[in-house]
């Protein structure tokens, strides 16, 4: 027996489709735990011999990550370089500029990874340095 959903359903099947997506769950966050570096020394720092060392003894200081203006920046971590969006380059330069750290401002970042950067919903510093 085959039944006609389209003529015996009260709902039809876009509208259906509609409120699930309205109501499906957003995609699974991810997130990394890594050192933030301005994009200006993360572009010095990728033909460095050991980039984990470079950017963990990278200065809060550094006169690029503190300007006016917010920058771009980078998070470094398990040996890659990944790009953050505006309003992740935005809670980075804060963190950054209020860091405890005067080198090495480690934090853990969560967001959802686009095919260009990371869309950050949160980023958090760390106090102890990982083992």
């Amino acid at each position: 027996m085959i039944h006609n959903y389209s003529s015996g359903c009260p709902i039809s099947y876009q509208v259906c489709l509609s409120l699930f997506l309205a109501f499906a769950p957003p995609a699974l966050a991810e997130s990394w735990t890594g050192y933030l570096v301005d994009q200006e020394c993360a572009q010095s720092f990728r033909a460095s011999a050991n980039p984990l060392v470079t950017a963990r003894e990278h200065a809060r200081g550094c006169t690029k990550s503190l300007t006016a203006q917010i920058p771009a920046y980078y998070l470094f971590t398990e040996g890659q370089w990944l790009k953050l969006d505006k309003q992740g380059n935005s809670m980075a330069h804060n963190i950054t500029r209020h860091s405890i750290r005067e080198k090495g401002v480690l934090v853990t970042i969560t967001g959802k990874l686009s095919p260009k950067m990371i869309e950050v919903t949160r980023i958090i510093e760390l106090v102890d340095t990982p083992k």
